[in-house]
Parts: C-alpha cells; sequence; structure tokens
C-alpha cells in the first residue's frame, strides 16, 4: 500500500509537470564565482572597454587541426546493400591552420604539419605582428 501511493505521486507529478510543459533535462552547472559581485563588476567594465575599440581594426586569432587519415565512418545504400568505403591504411598526419582574420578579411594563415603548442602560437604571433601592424590593425 506503501509503495502504490508512492508510484501514484511520481505519476501525478510526472502528469502535471508534462502539462505544465516541463520536463526532466541535464542541469548545466556554472561556477558559483560567476555570480559574485566582484566577477559582474569586471565583466561589466570588460565589455564597456570593448565598445570604446574601433571594430575595423580588431584581429581574431584561432588555431584549428585535422588529421589527413580522417574519413566518413558512415555512408549511403540502397535497403538491403552495404555501403562500401576505403580508408588509409596507416594513420594520417596532423595539420595544424593558425590564422588571423580581420574586418577587411583574412590578415594571415599558417598551415603546419604536426601539433601546435604554445612556442608555435607565440612564434606566429610575433612573426605575423609586423605585418599587421604595417596593414593597420591592432591585436
Amino acid at each position: 500500500m506503501k509503495y502504490n501511493l508512492y508510484y501514484r505521486t511520481v505519476y501525478l507529478q510526472y502528469f502535471v509537470l508534462t502539462r505544465l510543459g516541463l520536463t526532466r533535462k541535464k542541469k548545466r552547472f556554472t561556477k558559483r564565482e560567476r555570480q559574485t559581485e566582484r566577477v559582474q563588476n569586471l565583466r561589466k567594465e570588460y565589455r564597456q572597454r570593448m565598445t570604446m575599440l574601433p571594430v575595423k581594426n580588431l584581429v581574431f586569432i584561432d588555431e584549428a587541426g585535422v588529421n589527413l587519415g580522417m574519413t566518413c565512418r558512415f555512408g549511403r545504400a540502397l535497403s538491403g546493400q552495404r555501403a562500401n568505403g576505403t580508408r588509409p591504411q596507416q594513420r594520417g598526419r596532423n595539420v595544424s591552420l593558425i590564422g588571423a582574420i580581420a574586418l577587411r578579411g583574412v590578415v594571415a594563415s599558417i598551415a603546419i604539419v604536426g601539433a601546435v603548442d604554445g612556442l608555435t602560437f607565440e612564434a606566429f604571433i610575433g612573426s605575423y605582428q609586423l605585418l599587421v601592424m604595417m596593414k593597420g590593425y591592432a591585436l
């Protein structure tokens, strides 16, 4: 009797919540420190400083990588038939791309075989900094 009442209560809660449009979802947690007044003030100051910068002088630098041996694992075929394909026998090389873009387009880019570490990234910034400054951009 006790268990029967429990299941009815759970079902009733489920029924009412779904009628209200509420469903069970995984929570997305954030750091508690983000909600402190100090951090909120720092974020506000940062946003204010960013609005003062001229948009035409901003340069954004990003890094991406790809493995040349990657291949799609899924394909299409008629019903009842297999989707066949080929793939490299050995692992492919890693290629890293670093690019700098601005409002006017791509400012600088480089492709490097292998992974990008901190020293490589700093070398990219150092080697292209003069080029960027000569074009009138601000890093």
